[in-house]
């Protein structure tokens, strides 16, 4: 089983939150850009090239989480078989949103013990 050390656990974690965090990033630079053009100032080609080199990693990233929960999702003996296929499909399909529920709800899941 995939991330089994709490470490793996919360490096995933991080791994999850982080396109996130870019998201919100890319949103406050996209509106001062905006009103720095507004204003009438030529956007600086240096930042722009290395949001171009930032987003590619984020996406690099994003699709390595996919893959990597793919395979605990596929893997997992917690999820029944109906279960299973929805959350590929959800982890595929809207991977960011997804990536989080399952890490909460899957990856972070404590054992239960029988009594």
């Amino acid at each position: 089983m995939l991330f089994t050390s709490a470490r793996a656990r919360y490096l995933l974690l991080v791994s999850t939150l982080l396109p996130l965090l870019y998201i919100l990033l890319f949103k406050m630079y996209m509106f001062s850009l905006l009103d720095s053009l507004k204003q009438g100032q030529e956007p600086q080609m240096q930042h722009m090239m290395l949001l171009f080199g930032v987003h590619f990693m984020v996406m690099g990233l994003v699709l390595l989480n996919m893959v990597l929960y793919g395979i605990h999702a596929a893997k997992n003996p917690a999820l029944t078989d109906n279960e299973r296929i929805v959350w590929l499909v959800l982890l595929i399909f809207l991977p960011i949103l997804s990536h989080v529920v399952y890490w909460f709800m899957c990856v972070n899941r404590r054992p239960t013990v029988a009594v």
